[in-house]
């Protein structure tokens, strides 16, 4: 079954903007100004960290990015102030941070997911367990997403980022389909076409519909997959 848990962040190497690879070629984090984070080694501040980080992403979610005041962060977290901003600098520090290293645990999750036809039983069941990976990876980070939503006007560069982490299902999906070419209509390259284009309409109609923007919508989650897998398949099986 498909596993993806961006809860626990992954502890940075360096203070340095993180760089993922996606066949061969770097994806950029996107964040490549150094915005005065300083890494942590010990477990006491790592665990202050966690909390400073996990209270900033809730209240993003809450109240968005601009409207959340880094006041708020700190008595939500319990950190001192003074801790926060020697680690932080501020709260645009902490967003990339935070989106950082959201990035870097997803690309690891993408590269490692299982489409296999041995794993789910057939096409509609491997869909719909991605749906739900997306959808609850969307709900535990919506501050994230609600933060990149936010500021895509001025730093388009996000959204770009967050786009290409698309594409990296996407692809992951297309590597597997040879495993369901008895499922589908179109086989070769009209079958990659065909799941990539099943691939974005979940991911946008599950990314509409975590930010509030699809009230049309099922928006309870199982109602919400079916709606998205149905259609999925219709793509790619228009005859079914």
């Amino acid at each position: 079954m498909f596993t993806w848990a961006m809860t626990d962040f992954p502890e940075l190497e360096s203070e340095h903007p993180a760089t993922i690879v996606t066949e061969g070629k770097p994806l950029h984090s996107g964040f490549e100004r150094n915005v005065g984070y300083r890494p942590t080694r010990q477990n006491r501040s790592a665990d202050s960290e966690k909390r400073v980080l996990e209270s900033a992403e809730l209240l993003f979610r809450e109240n968005g990015y601009t409207h959340t005041k880094v006041s708020e962060i700190i008595r939500l977290s319990g950190v001192s102030t003074g801790s926060f901003y020697h680690r932080f600098g501020d709260k645009d520090g902490l967003k990339e941070v935070l989106i950082s290293r959201f990035v870097k645990a997803a690309h690891d999750q993408i590269s490692n997911l299982d489409v296999s036809r041995k794993t789910h039983g057939n096409l509609e069941n491997m869909l719909g367990a991605m749906a739900g990976l997306i959808f609850d990876t969307m709900n535990h980070n919506l501050g994230i997403y609600r933060i990149v939503d936010e500021l895509s006007k001025t730093e388009p560069e996000k959204w770009e980022t967050f786009r290409k982490m698309g594409e990296a299902i996407r692809d992951r999906v297309c590597e597997g389909m040879h495993d369901y070419r008895t499922e589908v209509s179109g086989q070769g390259r009209e079958c990659e076409i065909a799941a990539g284009n099943a691939v974005q309409l979940i991911i946008v109609v599950m990314l509409q519909t975590r930010l509030g923007a699809a009230d049309m919508f099922p928006k309870e989650r199982e109602a919400l997959i079916r709606m998205v897998v149905d259609a999925a398949m219709g793509i790619l099986k228009p005859e079914r």
